[in-house]
């Protein structure tokens, strides 16, 4: 098989692991052809039976990508998402904010991640991640320089929530 099948397979119990912290009644994750066509991510759930991932909503979706991509980088790397929550509807990115702070300490891996969304940088203070899991930076082109505004999690609590400025 290519090499993201086979790292899927490789990482199953790990990758179970983590998609079980975002829905806990996953009970198993498996790529199968039950057509005898083209082979498909299916879901064993305690509550909907199996199914193909497609019937999942998007937030499962998502993180089942991050998750196999995230098993298959190894300890000590990074991943770099763009606009995080292109996929992702709205009422979900809290839980999946949650889940990808949780999955990338266990991983060991850093997430860096773009968006020019203000409802984004509320779902990341609303999971109460941290102090240390979580620090957001204002890139912006000036004349004839880029400048880079850091924010820790506790200022960017404070600007949103006592100031309530739009920080993007």
């Amino acid at each position: 098989g290519s090499r993201s099948s086979q790292l899927f397979l490789d990482d199953q119990s790990l990758l179970l692991e983590l998609m079980q912290d975002f829905d806990e009644d996953i009970l198993n994750v498996e790529v199968a052809s039950f057509t005898g066509l083209r082979p498909a991510i299916y879901v064993k759930h305690r509550k909907l039976g199996v199914a193909p991932i497609s019937a999942f909503g998007d937030a499962m979706r998502r993180c089942l990508l991050l998750a196999t991509t995230m098993t298959s980088l190894g300890q000590g790397t990074i991943l770099l998402l763009d606009e995080v929550e292109v996929g992702i509807h709205i009422d979900s990115l809290p839980k999946v904010f949650r889940w990808l702070v949780k999955a990338s300490r266990q991983l060991g891996v850093q997430v860096f991640a773009t968006t020019h969304s203000l409802e984004v940088l509320d779902a990341l203070l609303a999971t109460q991640v941290g102090e240390k899991d979580l620090a957001a930076y204002r890139i912006k082109q000036a004349e004839e320089r880029t400048e880079c505004q850091r924010f820790s999690f506790d200022s960017l609590k404070r600007l949103r929530y006592e100031r309530g400025l739009d920080i993007r």
